[in-house]
């Protein structure tokens, strides 16, 4: 018997597109997404978001919060070349110093940047599955073969993913939604989610998660390991393609649970 699955790392992402904050503990939110997830978002005179799928002037912002989500110090690296040097940092207070951080960012862009903040359900990429987004620590282990020279953080950047559980079966994760129209219930610690389909990915994990440069071929050879990959019995009627890896769930009616833990154990339903 495998032994069971449980949380090893939570990460939010508190500005969309920009850099994790992790923690031990996690609240979850009516809507179901993690407290503090997208909660604050970058968007052009359209409102459309300024994201890595549209740039990848994305990657040379360096970011972090402080623990209230309100306090943010960014820099701009040159985007050419990794560094071990800090480069230069400047903190704002949101949402009173938002102007300012708006005018640091649309230089950066070359363009008008506007900050919007949502504190009752953040800015999911798929409204309908706003639930914490979840991948193995195995899937990431084996991708370090696929990709020699990739490391298990650099793939943590590259998804996004809000948690890591601790398995020993590359993509056993995939067993945690069913067939469309049929999503799976799972457990975790006391909440209980919904696993709704694995999540197709972009551009974004293609790009060095500090230059932003696209390592040719990425998705394409991606896509061919996972299909021979693909446990049995996953569902393979989301895979009109195989470029999908992380699993987007959304809060079941039946929660009760109001955090998340490392630690906590994965319970299939």
């Amino acid at each position: 018997m495998n032994s069971p699955a449980k949380i090893q790392s939570i990460d939010i992402y508190p500005m969309k597109s920009l850099d994790p904050h992790s923690l031990r503990r996690a609240n979850i939110l009516s809507c179901g997404a993690l407290q503090g997830d997208r909660r604050w978002s970058m968007v052009d005179e359209q409102g459309k978001f300024i994201n890595g799928k549209r740039t990848p002037l994305i990657h040379s912002i360096s970011s972090r919060f402080d623990a209230s989500f309100n306090t943010i110090e960014i820099a701009f690296r040159d985007g050419k070349v990794e560094s071990s040097n800090e480069p230069h940092r400047q903190q704002f207070e949101l949402p009173a110093e938002k102007e300012n951080l708006e005018q640091s960012l649309s230089k950066h862009f070359g363009y008008p940047v506007f900050i919007q903040q949502d504190t009752k359900q953040g800015f999911p990429d798929d409204l309908d599955s706003s639930g914490p987004t979840l991948i193995g620590s195995a899937s990431l282990e084996i991708m370090t073969q696929w990709f020699p020279g990739l490391t298990v953080p650099e793939l943590k950047k590259r998804f996004r993913a809000n948690i890591i559980l601790e398995t020993t079966e590359p993509f056993w994760e995939d067993r945690l939604f069913g067939p469309p129209g049929s999503p799976r219930r799972f457990r975790i610690g006391d909440v209980e989610l919904v696993g709704v389909n694995p999540c197709q990915r972009c551009v974004v994990p293609s790009r060095n998660s500090v230059t932003g440069e696209a390592r040719p071929g990425f998705q394409k050879e991606f896509a061919r390991l996972r299909k021979e990959s693909l446990p049995d019995g996953t569902a393979r009627e989301h895979f009109n393609h195989y470029y999908r890896f992380a699993v987007n769930t959304r809060l079941s009616p039946e929660n009760k649970g109001a955090s998340i833990c490392c630690g906590d154990i994965v319970e299939l339903l």
